[in-house]
Formats: C-alpha cells, structure tokens, sequence
C-alpha cells in the first residue's frame, strides 16, 4: 500500500473513484475540477498494486484546512483504507486547524472522523440537497 500526494498522473484514476461515489447531485466533481484541486490544493491518495483506490481533497485556507472529500473505490471500502488514508493526511497537514462538512445520516463516516478528534461544532440545516441536514466538524491544533 503507497500513501502520497497526488500528482495530475493521477487524475484519471481519481475521477473514476469520484464518479463510482458520488453523483453531480452530491456534489460529485468533473475532471476540470479535480485538474483543478490537484494545482491549487492538496490530494491525498492511496494505491495498491492495481492503482488509486482511494483519495481525500484538502481545501487550503487562510487558517485552516476543510476537508472537502473523502473515497474509497466501493469494492474496496470497509477494509480500513479510508482510516489509513486520514491518518496519514493529518500527519502530512499538521499544524493547522482542520474543518469538514458531513450529512447528519452519514454515521460511519461521523465515527471515522470522531476517531480522528473532530467534534461536531454544529447542526446545518438543509445544507445538502433534498433537505439534509449536516454537521459542521473541526479539529483544533489548541
């Protein structure tokens, strides 16, 4: 298993994660967008032996860092890759606050960030579609 900065080497394999977990509805990113986030911010990927199987997406801010996304291929989830591949992003943003968005219906992804010392800061109301309601999430360096 090889954790790592992605590189736009990387891009193709990224989108085909994003499209295998996320629907435009659910604010699933096109290849422009990911070209993007590769040159103005910060991904993290993990591989095996047959490529990217998983990333995460840092957005980069004045004080802090928001994680934006998080995926794991789905024939790979549920084997501890999306916990590898947090732990190693924090190690690499240490020094920072660090902030994400989640839907309040997403418990096991709540659970893999509290594991990581986030807490839920606050409830968002209707902030994903359909009426969903979501929880702001932070760690703080303090």
């Amino acid at each position: 298993m090889t954790l790592k900065r992605a590189s736009i080497a990387d891009l193709h394999e990224i989108g085909k994660i994003e499209a295998d977990n996320f629907t435009p509805e659910d604010f699933g990113l096109s290849i422009a967008s990911l070209r993007y986030h590769l040159k103005k911010n910060t991904i993290f990927i993990i591989k095996d032996e047959s490529g990217v199987i998983g990333y995460c997406l840092w957005l980069t801010r004045k004080s802090y860092y928001r994680l934006y996304s998080i995926a794991i291929l789905q024939a790979f989830q549920s084997k501890g890759y999306a916990n590898m591949l947090l732990e190693y992003s924090l190690k690499q943003l240490n020094g920072k606050d660090l902030q994400l968005e989640v839907k309040t219906t997403n418990l096991k992804a709540i659970s893999l960030y509290e594991k990581f010392g986030f807490k839920i800061i606050k409830k968002l109301t209707s902030y994903y579609p359909d009426h969903i309601d979501g929880y702001l999430m932070k760690r703080s360096i303090a």
